[in-house]
């Protein structure tokens, strides 16, 4: 099985989103959106290959956390790189990859 390495500038983004939810929304929230973060990645662990590729580069996957989340990954033979997590409502053309 592969290991699972989140990048800094995921773990930033990460901090981001979920002191936002926090701040906004609730405790709660802020916890349900960290639980299913962790359940994708328990999917990507297992299956690494199940979400699509990015259109602009093959080699990176796009998952779908929540309809205004979702994050990059990448997947070599011995790690998963955990790249971005983005807010699905900016502009296409600033996304990442």
């Amino acid at each position: 099985m592969r290991e699972t390495v989140v990048t800094q500038t995921a773990k930033e983004d990460l901090e981001k989103i979920a002191s936002f939810l926090q701040d906004s929304y609730s405790q709660k929230i802020k916890t349900d959106f960290l639980t299913a973060f962790s359940e994708r990645l328990l999917l990507i662990e297992q299956m690494p290959f199940m979400f699509q590729a990015s259109a602009t580069n093959p080699d990176v996957r796009y998952c779908l956390v929540h309809k205004h989340v979702a994050f990059y990954y990448r997947v070599t033979d011995e790690f998963i790189f955990i790249l971005s997590v983005i807010d699905n409502r900016m502009n296409p053309d600033n996304r990442p990859f």
